[in-house]
């Protein structure tokens, strides 16, 4: 028995994150992808928002 790790993603909600294209590759890959989009109600809670500001 091998264990499985996963990968996972935290992004933000940019047109090249949410394109088609992109939710195909990590639809197609949820074995060892998971993703979570930043809350776009909470930009401070985004790390790059926060470092550009």
């Amino acid at each position: 028995m091998s264990a499985v790790s996963k990968i996972f993603l935290i992004i933000d909600k940019a047109s090249f994150h949410t394109s088609k294209d992109a939710k195909v590759y990590l639809d197609a890959n949820k074995d060892w992808l998971e993703y979570e989009y930043f809350s776009t109600t909470a930009p401070d809670k985004n790390p790059v928002v926060s470092y550009k500001s």
